[in-house]
């Protein structure tokens, strides 16, 4: 953890250059990533750096797992469901140790998932070129923070084909309403943990405890994927009976 507070700008385009020294020492140390959560670190185990931040990835794999269990699933979304599994492993990776390389695969992944949630399923070879072309600017881009920006923008895109592809589909309407009330409570517990950490973490803060807002944030955001999975799949049925 960092008591550190960083601003908006920072947060959200800051890259490598934002990264405060670890407060504790353990098993993974030192720390490559260039961010440090507000969780404190290795406070639960010796063997784990953030421990909320690390458990809660489960989430995504439960997600990801439940979504393959679906007969008929197409490619686009196995590959969709396989990203978001990827996601909580390598996220959980990330958050145990602190490494980098780490960070990268998740942030991989995590695009990947919006990437063939975003498109349907006759294009899906633009979903894999897209995907492709992302791997390399999140492996390759180093001077502004390019994951963020293309996670954010593919959030945006992607509820917004959602929302127009499902106007007079209550199921997919009231999916989509979930999956975008709960991506605005991530991106909240996010952008607080980010940029606020003296107001939320003990000793400094207003609370007598860590309120681990970047944790909701896996809580959250996977309640949407949830969700965005249940509108993909009804709309790709719709698709086929057209």
């Amino acid at each position: 953890m960092s008591t550190h507070n960083v601003s908006l700008v920072q947060a959200l385009l800051g890259g490598a250059v934002v990264r405060p020294a670890e407060d504790a020492v353990g098993y993974w140390s030192p720390a490559t990533a260039p961010i440090n959560w507000c969780e404190s670190d290795y406070e639960v185990s010796l063997f784990v750096a953030e421990f909320w931040n690390t458990i809660t990835n489960l989430a995504y794999v439960v997600v990801g797992g439940a979504a393959l269990r679906h007969r008929g699933l197409s490619i686009r979304l196995m590959c969709a469901a396989i990203c978001c599994i990827l996601t909580g492993i390598f996220s959980g990776l990330f958050h145990a140790t602190l490494y980098l390389e780490h960070q990268r695969l998740d942030e991989v992944f995590e695009n990947g998932i919006l990437i063939f949630l975003c498109y349907d399923d006759k294009n899906g070879a633009m979903a894999l070129a897209h995907f492709a072309i992302a791997t390399a600017g999140i492996l390759h881009i180093e001077s502004i923070r390019f994951c963020e920006i293309h996670l954010v923008t593919m959030i945006f895109i992607t509820i917004y084909k959602f929302a127009k592809a499902a106007t007079n589909v209550p199921a997919v309407q009231r999916a989509i309403h979930i999956s975008a009330a709960a991506t605005a409570a991530g991106f909240a517990s996010w952008l607080v943990d980010r940029t606020c950490c003296r107001l939320v973490s003990t000793p400094h803060g207003f609370f007598p405890f860590n309120l681990q807002l970047h944790a909701w944030w896996h809580i959250w955001t996977a309640l949407a994927l949830h969700q965005g999975f249940v509108a993909s799949r009804l709309l790709s049925r719709l698709a086929k009976q057209d």
